[in-house]
């Protein structure tokens, strides 16, 4: 199992929605005071025939959610990514009397049946430290968390249902620098991740090399004065060239990211606008010719 399948997660439609267990943030992680919707519904507009989305009609609704009076997720549904197409999936939240997220239930795509449940565990410190998860069969897969001294992860090891290890990865730290390494089941180095902070503790390089150094692939941040992520730049091994450019308002909220090629030609643009609480109402995306392919709009219930 290699590092993208380990550790990147599905790229949904819509960007992250919802952080689980983080009431005071909005739908793509930027931190606000206001207290978070106790209900939110995006709606899919102007699709102008965009390869992806032309099975979904006008006005779908690609993700719902309801929070408790704590402001966190307690249920969800939204459109997800496969490689055959999307499926709608609806999935339930609960947590501990600390507000410490404890067990997600997934269904089936018609929202009435079982199809996969994730239970977390904590220890003494507040630290997760267990993740089971079932399916339909009984348990698919475990993970053991263990931390250091500084109560860091010093280690992770995925397990099957009979106890044998899936993949384990292990965590060196030193000043500004974590080094993640990713062992076979023989013990060998499989790959190594580097991540290099700055002074001021933001991320500016995610670099992967093979077990022969060899590089396979890197993310390189770059931030404004206020410590905005201002750019995104990553490197494949065949030095193919992806950048991310990001455009805050006076708010330091995000309105517009842009997607360059290696050449710096853009091949894809988003823009956002929002509410009076902070809260994105309108997310509008255009292609490499600057035309509008989609617009979610979002809706809010605050009560």
């Amino acid at each position: 199992m290699n590092f993208v399948k380990i550790f990147t997660l599905w790229i949904a439609l819509i960007l992250p929605l919802t952080m689980v267990g983080q009431p005071n943030y909005n739908h793509i992680g930027q931190k606000i005071n206001t207290k978070a919707p106790k209900e939110v519904i995006v709606r899919l507009y102007n699709l102008e025939g965009d390869e992806p989305y032309m099975n979904f009609s006008d006005s779908t609704i690609m993700y719902k959610a309801i929070r408790n009076k704590n402001g966190l997720v307690i249920h969800q549904e939204q459109y997800n990514p496969t490689h055959h197409g999307y499926y709608y999936s609806y999935s339930d939240f609960q947590y501990d009397h600390k507000n410490r997220f404890i067990l997600k239930t997934e269904f089936d795509k018609d929202g009435l049946n079982v199809a996969l449940t994730e239970k977390w565990l904590y220890n003494d410190r507040k630290k997760f430290i267990l993740r089971e998860t079932y399916d339909i069969k009984g348990l698919f897969e475990y993970s053991r968390y263990i931390y250091n001294k500084n109560q860091k992860i010093d280690s992770l090891i995925n397990y099957w249902p009979d106890g044998s290890i899936e993949f384990t990865m292990v965590n060196e730290y030193s000043k500004n620098k974590i080094k993640t390494i990713y062992p076979k089941t023989n013990g060998a180095i499989k790959e190594i991740s580097i991540t290099n902070f700055d002074r001021k503790g933001k991320k500016v390089e995610d670099v992967m090399y093979s077990e022969k150094n060899e590089f396979i692939q890197g993310h390189y941040y770059t931030y404004d004065k206020k410590g905005n992520l201002t750019q995104d730049k990553f490197i494949d091994d065949k030095k193919n060239i992806e950048t991310e450019k990001y455009f805050y308002n006076k708010k330091k909220r995000l309105v517009k990211k842009i997607t360059e090629d290696t050449n710096g030609i853009m091949v894809a643009k988003i823009e956002f606008e929002y509410n009076k609480e902070g809260d994105i109402i309108l997310e509008t995306r255009y292609n490499s010719e600057g035309k509008t392919t989609i617009k979610l709009v979002y809706e809010y219930r605050y009560n």
